[in-house]
């Protein structure tokens, strides 16, 4: 009797184990396989994260495009099918968009060049706008819809900085209603400078990823102007660490610019820096 006590017991042993290595050994493989996954993710270069485009107008550069996780295009200068091109290896397309000013090359120019506040100074053919008024908001709208049926993934969104120029309530208050906008559309929003509107936004209460999801900010490291390339004042690379460290402890992506001129030693003390915090950088 007490060998059959022993057999039985070592019968519902092996049945409880074999019960454990069914649920266990697939939940071990699903947390590996995601660890790695994520790692995977994670290992993406920041140099590697986005690549900047502007000024290319055809697929010439398709291959040296794809090199990189998100792409910043003009969506004006291609098609729907271009686009659909360019996102053929899994990759993620945004558009330029200037909220805050207005270029005399554009095909809407001349019906909105009255909305023109000053030329916009080392930008010749370029103004400043008064981007308050509803019929530019309008526009705006417009041409994200165009964009949008085009394909593209995001906005790459220039010239908030309009209200470091100008530090109007109106000024604010649109580049807000604008980035709503563009908010409800479901696409992602990664605005180029902005600081002193984030700053403002986030002063008043506000949390910047109800208007944005990223922050591109150029001239951490360097700076550049029409009299070429250099490096950024101690106090301005400390001022922009510190801004950009607390939007993307808030969930807010970060690129960074930087211009650099035959100097390798700074292009990887840049890239080591954004390896380094999880920013992407563009040099």
């Amino acid at each position: 009797m007490e060998n059959n006590d022993k057999d039985l017991k070592k019968k519902l042993l092996v049945l409880k184990l074999t019960a454990l290595a069914i649920v266990i050994i697939p939940m071990i493989i699903f947390i590996v396989a995601f660890i790695l996954v994520a790692r995977a993710k994670a290992e993406v270069a920041a140099d590697k994260k986005y690549g900047m485009f502007l000024g290319v107008n055809d697929l010439s550069k398709l291959e040296k495009m794809q090199k990189y996780e998100t792409i910043v295009i003009d969506a004006d200068n291609f098609t729907k099918a271009e686009i659909e091109k360019i996102k053929g290896k899994g990759n993620k397309v945004y558009s330029y968009i200037s909220i805050g000013s207005l270029e005399d090359y554009r095909d809407f120019y001349e019906d909105y060049k009255g909305l023109a506040i000053a030329e916009y100074e080392g930008w010749e053919g370029e103004y400043w706008v008064k981007l308050y008024d509803s019929s530019w908001r309008k526009l705006i709208r417009k041409r994200c819809r165009e964009f949008i049926k085009k394909g593209i993934d995001g906005f790459f969104v220039d010239n908030p900085d309009v209200y470091e120029l100008y530090r109007e309530k109106k000024i604010y208050n649109g580049i807000t209603k604008i980035l709503k906008d563009m908010k409800k559309t479901g696409k992602e929003v990664m605005i180029n400078g902005g600081s002193r509107y984030i700053k403002e936004y986030m002063k008043n209460g506000g949390n910047p990823l109800d208007v944005i999801d990223g922050v591109s900010q150029e001239n951490v490291f360097t700076t550049a102007d029409v009299n070429g390339f250099g490096l950024s004042t101690k106090y301005d690379e400390k001022e922009f660490k510190k801004y950009l460290k607390n939007i993307y402890k808030k969930g807010v992506e970060v690129l960074i610019i930087e211009y650099v001129r035959n100097d390798d030693s700074l292009k990887n003390k840049i890239n080591a820096y954004c390896s380094k915090t999880g920013w992407a950088c563009y040099v």
